[in-house]
């Protein structure tokens, strides 16, 4: 594919990729790229939009330096920090036929400069935010915007005064909001837009939630406001303080976050002290910021009483420690966890049982203990029967209790059933003799299926499986086993004994050939 185009001053090419790389010098309400491919032409029509005028301007013109705040960079702790303004640059564009967007913010993307960085400092909070110019010394420099080729496009000229008594800036309060979240952003009309069309973008207010629950948290976002009606973002980094009250309603968890702490009590009132207080040899050394750089904010901590208590087990029946039962193969639990989880008005709090405020009670001659952390774990020495446990939590009134019966192993069960099965044979059919088939040459017994189950004291039975069971053949000259299956060789009596583990089991399947025919059906 080759495209070209004889518009040089709207766009460039490389290939059939379109570049603008900011040295155009008019837009084009209709550009073509003329496309061709083994004969066949194409055009696609662009149409691009160039910058008409460029704009430039900063939150104030004249930054003042903040009376307290020093730069501690400065080993004379003679020099204040400055007051920071925001750049905002915006343009307008068109396509030659008429303006088509007009007053856009590009200040994320343009190219801002100073003309002197000895007494203003620029920067971008990050890679899409606007840049931010402060002040350093006394001084004066132009704050502009640099084009692709080099030229000024736009700029305004910033002044910094000195830092006289006169020109110094003084904290005057503390500007704060203790919130949960941002507000939400909504937008009118819904997508799909049309080209140029007007969107109508809300944001709400931040909200403030509720300080009820273990780990609920909210934000602290503070300035400090200045004489001038000015403010400074407060942060971790540039001396944002925060002091609780009563550290049992709420703990300080970040540089601007508090928590409610483990085990809450209510509070309703000044909980948190906000105060600004730089880092720094200099800062110790000055006056300081007056009580009006601090602040007391009212906040209402209130626990919820919970609605419910639910215990909750993967299983109410637990074998002895050390049972054949428990072994594998078998696999029976001897200790099960306990899960408890409060539940309130508007949520849930789970997986509670290693809660210290958990208290387990056990009742008496129960065949099993609790732990503090809500391991059940049955006794060692064979005891078998029921117990309950009542759980509760300390500062909450409701409880809950479950039942948990142990039992062990009663016996190993052997039995057989017919080899091929058919249906529902193997578990409704018993065979305890097996005959020759008639009409075979030379003659072929019937064969059996042993299967081997584990009885417990309380009935409940489980099949084990071949791989963890042994089988022994009283004579081996009258049939064998291999796999599970019998097979007959001679006419007799033979006794077949399971073994799991340990343990044998309690009777054997005592198995009977006989030399009567059966003939097929």
């Amino acid at each position: 594919t080759a495209c070209s185009a004889t518009t040089a001053n709207i766009f460039s090419l490389s290939g059939c990729n379109v570049i603008l790389n900011g040295l155009e010098t008019s837009g084009a309400l209709v550009a073509n790229v003329t496309a061709s491919y083994l004969g066949f032409v194409s055009v696609v029509p662009l149409k691009v939009l160039y910058p008409t005028s460029v704009s430039i301007e900063v939150e104030r013109e004249v930054l003042r330096p903040i009376a307290g705040w020093y730069n501690e960079q400065d080993t004379t702790c003679m020099q204040l920090r400055y007051q920071s303004a925001v750049v905002t640059v915006t343009a307008s564009f068109s396509d030659t036929s008429m303006i088509n967007l007009v007053n856009v913010d590009i200040s994320s993307f343009a190219n801002v400069m100073v003309s002197n960085n000895t007494n203003l400092n620029l920067m971008r909070p990050s890679s899409n935010a606007a840049p931010v110019i402060t002040g350093l010394v006394h001084g004066t420099s132009n704050v502009y915007v640099q084009g692709a080729d080099g030229t000024t496009l736009a700029s305004v000229v910033v002044r910094t005064t000195d830092s006289s008594p006169a020109n110094q800036l003084a904290v005057i309060g503390l500007n704060v909001h203790v919130v949960s979240e941002l507000g939400e952003v909504t937008v009118s009309p819904k997508s799909p837009y049309s080209r140029f069309s007007d969107v109508i973008v809300t944001v709400q207010p931040p909200k403030i939630g509720l300080l009820q629950y273990e780990g609920d948290s909210m934000t602290v976002i503070a300035y400090a406001v200045l004489d001038d009606h000015s403010q400074v973002e407060l942060s971790g980094d540039n001396g944002l303080k925060l002091l609780s009250h009563d550290e049992d309603a709420l703990v300080i968890s970040g540089d601007n976050t508090v928590t409610v702490p483990f085990d809450p009590v209510a509070f309703d009132g000044p909980l948190i002290k906000v105060w600004w207080q730089p880092e720094g040899t200099c800062f110790q050394q000055g006056t300081g910021f007056s009580e009006l750089a601090s602040k007391n904010m009212t906040l209402k901590v209130s626990p919820p009483p919970a609605l419910s208590l639910s215990a909750s087990l993967s299983t109410n029946m637990l074998v002895c420690e050390g049972d054949t039962a428990s072994m594998v193969g078998a696999n029976y639990p001897s200790q099960v966890q306990l899960h408890i989880a409060l539940h309130f008005e508007t949520r849930d709090q789970t997986e509670l049982q290693a809660d210290p405020r958990a208290s387990y009670t056990v009742s008496p001659g129960a065949p099993f203990i609790v732990d503090e952390t809500g391991l059940v774990k049955a006794n060692g020495n064979g005891t078998v029967g029921f117990g309950n446990v009542t759980v509760s939590f300390q500062g909450q009134n409701v409880t809950d209790t479950v039942t948990i019966e142990v039992t062990k192993m009663s016996e190993l069960v052997i039995f057989a059933s017919p080899q091929p099965s058919y249906g529902n044979s193997d578990t409704t059919v018993k065979v305890t003799t097996l005959s020759p088939i008639a009409c075979t040459q030379p003659l072929v017994y019937q064969q059996a299926k042993l299967h081997v189950s584990l009885l417990l004291t309380n009935g409940v039975s489980k099949s084990i499986s071949a791989a963890y069971t042994t089988f022994t053949i009283s004579d081996p000259a009258i049939a064998t086993e291999q796999d599970r299956i019998v097979t007959v060789n001679n006419t007799g009596t033979v006794n077949v004994t399971a073994s799991f583990h340990d343990t044998e089991s309690a009777l054997p399947w005592t198995c009977t050939s006989t030399s009567s025919q059966v003939s097929l059906v």
